[in-house]
């Protein structure tokens, strides 16, 4: 077989699992216009619902009595509750793609390098914070913690 030819190459490590999340990005898309075009059309249905029960008690408007009718009507069409039952049931079936996206990354993708350890230590001398610190406290009148 030919040899992994540097971080550009297409069997680069990185590339392989990089290509494994792709189908999960897929799905997670595919989710993403399922349940935003059913929320929406559940909204729009409601708000449809909503306009014409406003048009239907506009135009009996002198007539007090006669706005019970449209009202009672938009409350079985919107079924007390299913709606926002519905739009919820929606979400949290999106949410669950999402979250079976990002945990396919985290299980493919490689840890980067700064969480390995890979990168280069840095020196750091605690004197000229300490003498900053120290400073400071003098300054504030905080003599016995200086």
């Amino acid at each position: 077989p030919p040899r992994y030819a540097g971080p550009s190459d297409a069997r680069a490590p990185n590339f392989v699992h990089a290509m494994s999340v792709v189908g999960e990005l897929r799905q997670a898309k595919k989710a993403q216009a399922l349940h935003t075009a059913t929320t929406l059309a559940a909204i729009d249905s409601a708000l449809q619902a909503i306009e014409s029960c406003r048009a239907e008690i506009a135009q009996d408007a002198m007539d007090v009595g006669s706005a019970e009718a449209p009202v009672h009507q938009l409350k079985q069409q919107l079924g007390g509750g299913k709606l926002v039952g519905k739009v919820a049931k929606e979400q949290k079936a999106l949410h669950a793609a999402i979250s079976k996206l990002s945990k396919a990354v985290d299980k493919k993708l490689p840890v980067p390098a700064s969480e390995k350890g890979v990168c280069r230590p840095v020196v750091f001398d605690p004197a000229p914070l300490n003498h900053m610190i120290a400073l400071h406290l003098y300054r504030s009148g905080h003599f016995d913690a200086a």
